[in-house]
C-alpha cells in the first residue's frame, strides 16, 4: 500500500511540473478587433501583397510573427507582413484568405483571439 501511495505522489508531481513548465512558457491569447483588407502592392516588410496569403497586418509586433488567431471554432494561422491598422478601434489587419477562414468577410470587422506562436 505504500509503494502505491509513494508512485501516485511522484505521479502527481511530474504532472505539476509538466503543467507549470507548460504554463511559464505558454504565451496567453487575448481578444482583439480585428478587419480584414485586400488592396495594395507592397507590405511594409517589402514583400509583395498578395490577398490569398495568410498575411496580416498588426503596429507593433515584428515582421515574421506568426499568429494564432480564433474565432467561433474556426482557426487560422497567419505572418505579420504589413503595418496596420490606421482605424484606432482596431487592432490588427487580416487579408482576405484569412478572413475568410475565420469567417468574418460579411462582418468586415470581428473579435478574435490571438496567441503569438513565434
Amino acid at each position: 500500500m505504500k509503494d502505491d501511495t509513494k508512485v501516485g505522489c511522484v505521479g502527481a508531481l511530474i504532472f505539476l511540473a509538466i503543467v507549470g513548465l507548460l504554463t511559464l512558457f505558454s504565451r496567453p491569447a487575448h481578444a482583439e478587433i480585428a478587419s480584414w483588407y485586400q488592396d495594395g502592392e507592397i507590405t511594409a516588410s517589402g514583400a509583395p501583397f498578395d490577398p490569398e496569403q495568410p498575411v496580416c497586418a498588426h503596429r507593433t509586433l515584428p515582421f515574421g510573427t506568426v499568429l494564432r488567431l480564433k474565432r467561433r471554432g474556426r482557426v487560422a494561422y497567419c505572418i505579420v507582413r504589413d503595418r496596420g491598422p490606421w482605424i484606432a478601434t482596431r487592432h490588427l489587419d487580416v487579408s482576405r484568405y484569412v478572413a475568410r477562414r475565420l469567417g468574418m468577410i460579411r462582418a468586415g470587422v470581428a473579435r478574435v483571439h490571438v496567441e503569438r506562436v513565434s
